[in-house]
């Protein structure tokens, strides 16, 4: 299953991929989180599957049938999602909370991670919060970056490069 990203966004964190991979400790545990699930899901499950090294995957998602569908998808015990449906919330303060906890939850399993995909809501908090979750070495990734309003949280990885395409852009930063 092909991600909804460009060629050259897939390319990109796929040759990131291998760099870090390359040398990878059968020790070591790679971990990645994602917000936002979807057919990147499978595909990057199935990638880490396909290197042979002990991983574990991370992903929150907002949208049940996103969740319904990934969980359906990719029975790899490495893969763990959690869902946080605000939708059943009618309250804005009850969507708030849950949306918080949507971005603050990876923060709870106290764990590192080597890889950060952002491709769900609140883009501009998740790119916060990867800041206490990105491990030295670690890369992070946020879709859809031409989003004028998704600089605040760039502008915190002032290293961190747009990936461009005619159809959107995605943005890289390398935790060196």
């Amino acid at each position: 299953m092909t991600p909804f990203l460009t060629d050259i966004e897939i390319k990109t964190i796929n040759d990131a991929l291998d760099k870090k991979i390359l040398n990878w400790e059968d020790s070591n545990i790679f971990r990645w989180l994602e917000w936002g699930s979807g057919n990147s899901s499978v595909y990057y499950v199935n990638l880490l599957a396909s290197k042979k090294i002990h991983f574990e995957f991370y992903s929150m998602e907002h949208n049940p049938e996103w969740y319904k569908n990934a969980k359906r998808l990719i029975t790899n015990p490495n893969f763990h999602i959690y869902l946080f449906d605000y939708n059943k919330y009618t309250r804005g303060e009850l969507v708030y909370t849950c949306m918080k906890k949507y971005v603050e939850f990876p923060r709870s399993l106290n764990i590192k991670f080597d890889f950060i995909f952002i491709d769900g809501r609140k883009r501009v908090r998740c790119l916060k919060e990867s800041k206490l979750l990105l491990n030295k070495g670690g890369i992070l990734f946020l879709d859809n970056a031409e989003r004028a309003y998704y600089s605040e949280g760039m502008s915190l990885f002032p290293s961190g490069h747009i990936i461009h395409d005619k159809k959107w852009d995605g943005w890289i930063f390398y935790n060196d």
